[in-house]
């Protein structure tokens, strides 16, 4: 089972990783030259200049929240669950699992993502932005259960 975050994670992300700053800060250097400009205290150039970093600065946030919902992907195998991320992937067997909890940001309710915490001894790993985060946590929770069977029932 292949699973991909959702595009409505994004949103989430700027809110849960502090990109609304960053938004923030293009918005207000975006209308202050745009003031600074029409009151004289600044150059054309100057103002131009901070328009397209403004407009740039939000660009790149965008891109960088998109490449890497593009680039993660989590897989529900028998054995194991594999992440995979921009940086490389982690394997977690089912014998490993602790505990398997469902979390929703605030604005996830309205958005319908949810992320999905999975507790090892190694530590927490997320599964973030699912669209059907209860469908993932019943499937990961009946792999382990169905595996766990298998180890521990006599012949």
């Amino acid at each position: 089972m292949e699973i991909q975050p959702s595009w409505r994670a994004i949103l989430i992300w700027i809110y849960e990783k502090n990109f609304l700053p960053i938004f923030l800060t293009a918005f207000s250097a975006y209308v202050i030259s745009d003031l600074l400009l029409w009151a004289g205290n600044i150059g054309m150039e100057v103002g131009i200049i901070m328009k397209y970093g403004s407009v740039m600065l939000v660009g790149i946030t965008l891109i960088l929240l998109s490449l890497r919902k593009k680039l993660m992907k989590y897989y529900i195998l028998n054995s194991y669950i594999h992440l995979k991320h921009f940086l490389g992937w982690k394997r977690i067997p089912y014998e490993e699992i602790e505990d398997v909890k469902i979390e929703a940001p605030p604005i996830a309710g309205i958005l319908k993502v949810g992320n999905i915490i999975i507790v090892t001894p190694r530590g927490d790993y997320r599964l973030e932005g699912l669209s059907n985060p209860e469908k993932v946590f019943e499937e990961i929770v009946r792999r382990k259960i169905e595996l766990e069977g298998r180890l521990f029932r006599r012949p």
